[in-house]
Protein backbone atom coordinates (compact mmCIF):
# COMPACT_ATOMS: atom_id res chain seq x y z
CA UNK A 1 0.00 0.00 0.00
CA UNK A 2 1.54 3.39 -0.50
CA UNK A 3 1.98 6.11 1.82
CA UNK A 4 0.84 9.50 1.32
CA UNK A 5 1.57 12.60 3.25
CA UNK A 6 -0.90 15.20 2.60
CA UNK A 7 -0.02 18.79 4.04
CA UNK A 8 -2.94 21.17 3.94
CA UNK A 9 -3.83 23.88 6.17
CA UNK A 10 -7.52 23.90 5.02
CA UNK A 11 -9.02 22.02 6.77
CA UNK A 12 -11.88 21.04 4.50
CA UNK A 13 -9.54 20.84 1.33
CA UNK A 14 -7.17 18.23 3.70
CA UNK A 15 -10.11 16.39 4.57
CA UNK A 16 -11.57 16.21 1.22
CA UNK A 17 -8.17 14.75 -0.06
CA UNK A 18 -7.49 12.49 3.07
CA UNK A 19 -10.86 10.44 2.33
CA UNK A 20 -10.83 10.14 -1.10
CA UNK A 21 -7.35 9.08 -0.77
CA UNK A 22 -8.43 6.38 1.70
CA UNK A 23 -11.40 5.83 0.27
CA UNK A 24 -9.30 4.30 -3.15
CA UNK A 25 -6.86 2.41 -0.90
CA UNK A 26 -4.00 5.06 0.20
CA UNK A 27 -2.18 4.93 4.04
CA UNK A 28 -2.74 8.39 4.36
CA UNK A 29 -0.45 10.63 7.08
CA UNK A 30 -2.28 14.21 7.60
CA UNK A 31 -0.87 17.46 8.53
CA UNK A 32 -2.09 20.77 8.83
CA UNK A 33 1.04 22.89 8.05
CA UNK A 34 4.70 22.55 7.19
CA UNK A 35 6.20 22.12 10.80
CA UNK A 36 3.57 18.97 11.04
CA UNK A 37 4.40 17.75 8.34
CA UNK A 38 8.04 17.93 9.18
CA UNK A 39 7.23 15.89 12.14
CA UNK A 40 5.26 13.62 10.20
CA UNK A 41 7.57 13.00 7.81
CA UNK A 42 10.27 12.40 10.22
CA UNK A 43 8.12 10.00 12.32
CA UNK A 44 7.67 7.72 9.20
CA UNK A 45 11.27 7.41 8.43
CA UNK A 46 11.28 8.89 5.32
CA UNK A 47 8.83 6.27 4.14
CA UNK A 48 6.53 8.39 2.39
CA UNK A 49 5.44 7.69 -1.30
CA UNK A 50 3.76 10.41 -2.31
CA UNK A 51 3.32 13.97 -0.62
CA UNK A 52 0.52 16.51 -1.62
CA UNK A 53 1.62 19.86 -0.58
CA UNK A 54 -0.33 23.09 -0.79
CA UNK A 55 2.59 25.72 -1.08
CA UNK A 56 2.92 27.51 1.65
CA UNK A 57 3.86 23.44 2.99
CA UNK A 58 6.04 22.80 0.52
CA UNK A 59 8.15 26.32 1.77
CA UNK A 60 8.06 25.61 5.19
CA UNK A 61 9.18 21.68 4.43
CA UNK A 62 11.47 22.76 2.06
CA UNK A 63 13.53 25.10 4.87
CA UNK A 64 13.59 21.81 7.28
CA UNK A 65 14.24 18.85 4.65
CA UNK A 66 15.70 19.30 1.15
CA UNK A 67 13.11 18.19 -1.11
CA UNK A 68 15.46 17.16 -3.83
CA UNK A 69 16.23 14.38 -1.12
CA UNK A 70 13.23 12.71 -0.34
CA UNK A 71 12.44 9.43 -2.64
CA UNK A 72 8.68 10.68 -3.31
CA UNK A 73 6.70 12.31 -5.46
CA UNK A 74 6.06 16.30 -4.87
CA UNK A 75 3.23 17.81 -5.81
CA UNK A 76 1.95 21.08 -4.76
CA UNK A 77 -1.57 22.34 -5.21
CA UNK A 78 -3.01 26.03 -4.50
CA UNK A 79 -6.14 26.96 -3.06
CA UNK A 80 -7.10 30.20 -0.75
CA UNK A 81 -6.94 32.64 -4.12
CA UNK A 82 -3.48 31.40 -5.00
CA UNK A 83 -3.21 32.06 -8.92
CA UNK A 84 -3.58 28.15 -10.15
CA UNK A 85 -0.35 26.32 -10.96
CA UNK A 86 1.06 22.65 -11.07
CA UNK A 87 4.48 22.00 -10.15
CA UNK A 88 5.16 17.85 -10.19
CA UNK A 89 8.91 16.83 -9.46
CA UNK A 90 10.15 13.54 -9.34
CA UNK A 91 12.58 12.91 -7.15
Amino acid sequence: MKKVLVAEDESSIREFVVINLKRNGYDVVEAADGAQAIEKYKACNGDIDVAILDIICIVTLNQHISLTDCKCLVVDFLSEGYKLCRSIQTM
